[in-house]
């Protein structure tokens, strides 16, 4: 079965932001892992079938939100009254480029060593019925060798979603593949609504622009297809949440995620993605460390970021358990970031 992404999406065929002279990033070191399920008989077909190749992580980042009282707490806070909170775009030069980001019309997987519609739908938790809509050409069962493009999503293709306004769930979801600065991690919980997933995916390739060499960013868990629970997560119900890694100083890269400290966390990598993501206008919240936002503050301010934009960005200085600005402190977030993207009244039920 294939199972493995083609790791520079097609712009012409995901919709993805083109920016000039776009370099991939490097090729990793990769293991072959061999997952099996529970349950004999289903172990022993899929030791047969699932071959997947990624990087390696660390026992930490194997499981992205730890089930503690803070995370759960935060979890829960975030699903129940997230702030709106308005962000400007910043107008630095190397940003300019993103202020109209082309709509995601259609999105395609790159078949890489075989499989069939069905096989396709199990990494990305899509209905068979839903993937041959999508993909009318390919005959029911038929094998699509290596090379071949898969449509995930295409705009005004109606699918078995949930029905629109349904609360706690995401219609008509859109996933984010593997592409410039980022690795996606979990595929089929890797969908979003419009406004997420462009705007996750133009501050990404702003990222792999500037250092295609890597260290690439993690893309854990968004939400299912169509939404709903997620465990062990309180919120990621509409697509509107997405788990990051950090990224550390290149020669302390392992793949997965580590937990920050000053000379581990890339200050310039790190802020040139969130620099890069408040500038999409889109974001409402980002939960990190306060230990981690000092060193994010400290370059915004020799930046020359003046005051007023310091304080309406950054909780930091002020008290960790203080409700302002778009960064913010949650314990727990030393080895990931959360963030929480505008409703999208096209995806979800927005709160009045």
């Amino acid at each position: 079965m294939d199972t493995a992404e083609s790791p520079i999406p097609d712009d012409t065929e995901s919709g993805g932001l083109p920016l000039p002279q776009l370099s991939p990033p490097p090729r990793r070191r990769s293991r072959g892992l061999v997952f099996a399920a529970a349950g004999a008989g289903l172990c022993a077909l899929l030791a047969g079938l699932f071959v997947v190749g990624g990087w390696g992580s660390s026992a930490l980042g194997a499981m992205v939100d730890l089930e503690g009282p803070h995370t759960g707490g935060m979890h829960a806070r975030l699903r129940g009254h997230m702030l709106g909170l308005s962000v400007e775009a910043h107008t630095h030069d190397a940003l300019e480029r993103m202020s109209s980001a082309p709509r995601f019309d259609r999105v395609t997987y790159k078949v890489q060593s075989g499989g069939t519609l069905a096989d396709i739908g199990r990494i990305y938790g899509m209905e068979t019925e839903d993937l041959q809509a999508l993909n009318p050409s390919v005959a029911p069962g038929a094998f699509i060798p290596p090379g071949g493009r898969v449509v995930l999503f295409k705009e005004g293709v109606g699918l078995s979603d949930v029905a629109p306004g349904t609360e706690e769930r995401l219609y008509a979801g859109i996933p984010i593949v593997d592409g410039p600065g980022r690795h996606v991690r979990r595929r089929s919980r890797s969908w979003g609504t419009r406004t997420t997933v462009e705007s996750l995916d133009a501050a990404l390739r702003v990222y792999g622009q500037a250092y295609p060499e890597g260290p690439v960013i993690i893309v854990s868990d968004l939400s299912r297809r169509d939404g709903g629970k997620l465990k062990p997560h309180h919120s990621h119900r509409e697509g509107r949440d997405v788990d990051l890694s950090y990224v550390p100083v290149p020669d302390q890269d392992n793949g997965g995620f580590l937990k920050m400290r000053e000379g581990l966390f890339d200050v310039e990598r790190n802020w040139t993605f969130y620099n890069a993501l408040l500038a999409t206008g889109n974001v409402e919240v980002i939960l990190m460390d306060t230990r981690l936002q000092k060193l994010l503050y400290d370059k915004a301010r020799a930046d020359g970021m003046d005051e007023a934009e310091l304080g309406r960005l950054f909780q930091y200085p002020r008290p960790s358990d203080a409700e302002v600005g778009v960064i913010r402190h949650w314990e727990g977030h030393r080895d990931h970031t959360h963030i929480r993207f505008r409703c999208d009244p096209r995806h979800n039920v927005c709160p009045r």
